[in-house]
Order: structure tokens, then C-alpha cells, then sequence
């Protein structure tokens, strides 16, 4: 990859993102479409569909013929975190965990905050509770490490997770990073469109 491609990579797995909560994801891809000027649209259900101009393009492309399949790739922009539920007071707020997680080592883990606009602020995960399986976290309060970050925002308008050394960090020819499913795939999609 040359650097303009490991910058795009870099900016796609530094954006926040948790499930049902993938619009700045998406909206960095939106950007590269129409930087690009490749054709594309947001379905109702906001998935990013490229080669298409419009739903009724779309369909018109599906039933045309053509001398090779049609191929459809996919990449998801969200990765397993979780949603504020409700505050606790001016400085903890409880969440609720989706997809899956570690079971171990969650008290105490650092976590970062972010909403519709970025990253807000970074805390300390407290009283984690797994759900009754046992293989994955439920619940859990979040400690905040500056309440004036967030003390204005609706519990329900924050989303987050784990907070590793730096969203994505290089170490010699290997690139570390808090969530590459399925990022990695939404860069590997705009690289064969947009060829940056």
C-alpha cells in the first residue's frame, strides 16, 4: 500500500463505531464516493450500495445480462461495543454491551465515549455483568474520567468501547488496531472503486 491507502485505512479504523451506531463510518466512505465521483446510494435501511446511482438503477443493473456474474461484496461498519442506557450521576453512566467481548479483565478497563460527532470523552468500564452464558459482557457502568465532556448529552446519544494505546498504532510492517472487522473490508471495497 503506499501512504495516501494507509492513511485512507488509518482514518476508516480510527472513527467510532458500536453497533447500529456506523454513520461516521459511513460517512467517511460517503466522502470518498464522492470524491471519487462513483456512483452510489444509501438504501432505507442506510446501507451503502456502490456502482448504482439510484434503488432503480440498482434494480436495472440486477436484471440486465451481462457475460460475467454480477458480484456483490459486503462489509458491516460497525464493531461489538456499547450504548449509554442511562446516567447514574454527573460521573457514571450505565451501559448496555452488543456483540461479542472479552470475559475477563473488564473491571477497570479503559474505554472511550464518542457520539454522532466523534470522540467525547474516555472513562473506566465498573461493576461489568456478564450475561448468564457467561461468554460475553451484558452490562456494565462506565466511570468517566471528565464529567463536563458529557454532562450535557443524552445517555441514550453515546455509544463506545474498549479504548486501546491509540485506535490503530503501527509497529514495524503489522498495524494494530481496536476494531479491523470488518473496517479493514469497507477499505478493501472503496480501495477497488475508488483506487486512492
Amino acid at each position: 500500500m503506499n501512504q495516501r491507502q494507509t492513511r485512507l485505512l488509518d482514518e476508516i479504523l480510527s472513527q467510532p463505531t458500536a453497533p447500529f451506531k456506523e454513520q461516521l463510518v459511513r460517512d467517511l466512505a460517503l466522502r470518498q464516493l464522492r470524491r471519487h465521483d462513483i456512483p452510489h446510494f444509501v438504501d432505507p435501511a442506510g446501507n451503502v450500495v456502490i456502482g448504482a446511482a439510484s434503488a432503480m438503477d440498482y434494480r436495472t443493473l440486477l436484471r440486465e445480462p451481462h457475460p460475467e456474474p454480477l458480484r456483490i461484496l459486503a462489509a458491516h461498519m460497525d464493531h461489538p461495543g456499547f450504548h449509554g442506557a442511562r446516567w447514574l450521576d454527573n460521573r457514571r453512566l450505565r451501559i448496555s454491551w452488543h456483540g461479542g467481548s472479552p470475559v475477563k479483565h473488564l473491571g477497570g478497563a479503559r474505554v472511550w465515549l464518542a457520539n454522532d460527532q466523534g470522540v467525547i470523552g474516555y472513562g473506566r468500564m465498573r461493576k461489568p455483568e456478564l450475561h448468564k452464558s457467561g461468554f460475553y459482557l451484558e452490562c456494565a457502568e462506565v466511570q468517566l474520567d471528565d464529567p463536563v465532556l458529557v454532562q450535557q448529552i443524552r445517555a441514550r446519544d453515546i455509544f463506545g468501547g474498549l479504548a486501546f494505546r491509540a485506535p490503530v498504532w503501527h509497529r514495524g510492517k503489522r498495524l494494530y488496531t481496536k476494531a479491523a472487522d470488518d473496517l479493514v473490508g469497507v477499505f478493501t471495497i472503496l480501495r477497488l472503486w475508488a483506487q486512492p
